[in-house]
């Protein structure tokens, strides 16, 4: 499994340009919700809080995004950087 590296989720992150496939299938832009977490003993491990919508909110670790809510875990094919939407293809 390929992993996507933390700089390039918070990059992507602070310019806007990290976007989420939601059950229905649509994209949603994902928003920054806390700090980023790190460990001293896992120095791989992180995990930033995001926002999608006004209610979804999630974690991105250095495997997967996973949902809060346990609805379901989001896998990294799940969401993609962007600079414009990708809704935009998909009508």
């Amino acid at each position: 499994m390929t992993t996507i590296p933390k700089a390039t989720i918070e990059q992507a992150l602070t310019e806007g340009l990290l976007w989420g496939a939601m059950p229905n299938g649509r994209y949603w832009k994902l928003r920054r919700n806390g700090a980023t977490r790190v460990w001293k003993t896992r120095p791989n491990d992180f995990s930033i809080p995001v926002k999608a919508g006004l209610r979804s909110c999630a974690r991105i670790t250095e495997m997967s995004l996973v949902d809060l809510h346990g609805s379901s875990d989001w896998r990294q094919a799940d969401f993609v950087v962007a600079t414009t939407d990708p809704n935009d293809g998909a009508k």
